[in-house]
């Protein structure tokens, strides 16, 4: 089975295995579904920061504050 592939894209050689182009591609995903992962937990982390951050900015005294935390 022949692919063609735009300039550039083979090696030194000419030439590139369909099956290696597709490994890549799978591993380029992991990485993405990793990086997403990554991207959503970092938003968690910030929205629940700003949430104590404004909690503890209202609070009254300290017990109020360590409220915050629960």
């Amino acid at each position: 089975d022949a692919i063609c592939f735009d300039s550039f894209t083979c090696n030194y050689q000419g030439f590139v295995c369909k099956s290696d182009l597709e490994e890549a591609v799978d591993e380029i995903d992991e990485k993405i579904q990793l990086y997403n992962a990554l991207v959503r937990k970092y938003n968690e982390l910030d929205d629940d920061f700003d949430a104590m951050k404004d909690c503890i900015s209202y609070a009254n005294d300290l017990d109020d504050a360590k409220a915050c935390a629960y």
